[in-house]
This record gives C-alpha cells, structure tokens and sequence, in this order.
C-alpha cells in the first residue's frame, strides 16, 4: 500500500472514529456519569449477595476464597467499564474458576458448584 493511500486510510478511520464516539455520545441515554454510578450499584448489590450465599460445607474454603477473588474482579470492573450486563459478570466469574482450579484441590464437581452459586447471584441481584 502506498504511504498516499495509508494517509487516507488513517484519516478515514481517524474520521470514522471521532463521528462514531460522537454518535454514540448523543445516542446514549445515561451520562458516563450515570453509567459509572449504575455499575457501581450493581457491583455493590453482586458483592453484598456473594456475602449473604449460604454453601455447603464441603466448598466453603474454595467458595470463600472464590467469592473474594470474584469481589476482586468486580472492583476492577467498577473502574474500567461504563456498563456491566451478564456476560461481563460471566467472564469474570471464569476467571475466578481458572484461579479456583489453580489453587484449590476441589474435584471438578466442587468447582462446578462453586461456579453455579457465583453464576446465581446474577439472577439474584436482578430481583
């Protein structure tokens, strides 16, 4: 590709860019403000269920750490993201299990249970 032509692809996208953030700007009907205020909301709702979950006894050591590990992921979510849904939670809670299976001698169904329970209280804090 020329330089000529790599200018215009930059400017293009550059162009692209600054029209989509724009768009996006006047589209989106919160302020980053109040988006930043409900993340943190919900976050601090996820927190408090994970703190109020009753375990079965055979996983409370892996499901504490677990849940600690999670609220971790959940703080860093609150101060890099605009908005949390499903599958943020999701994937944080995936990075928990990894940790879980890493530093837990819990068979494959322990984990999975622990993984269900962090999976629930999505469901929970939506009532």
């Amino acid at each position: 590709m020329s330089n000529d032509k790599k200018g215009k692809f930059g400017i293009g996208l550059l162009i692209g860019t600054i029209i989509g953030g724009i768009t996006a700007l006047f589209l989106t009907p919160t302020t980053g403000k109040e988006n930043r205020e409900a993340v943190a909301k919900k976050i601090d709702e996820l927190k408090k269920l994970l703190e109020e979950e009753k375990v079965d006894e055979k996983i409370k050591d892996a499901y504490l750490k677990a849940k600690d590990w999670l609220i971790e992921e959940l703080e860093q979510l609150k101060n890099t993201v605009e908005h949390i849904d499903y599958e943020k939670y999701r994937k944080a809670v995936e990075k928990t299990i990894v940790r879980v299976k890493k530093e837990s001698k819990k068979g494959v169904k322990e984990i999975e249970k622990i993984k269900k329970q962090l999976l629930d209280q999505w469901e929970k804090s939506k009532k």
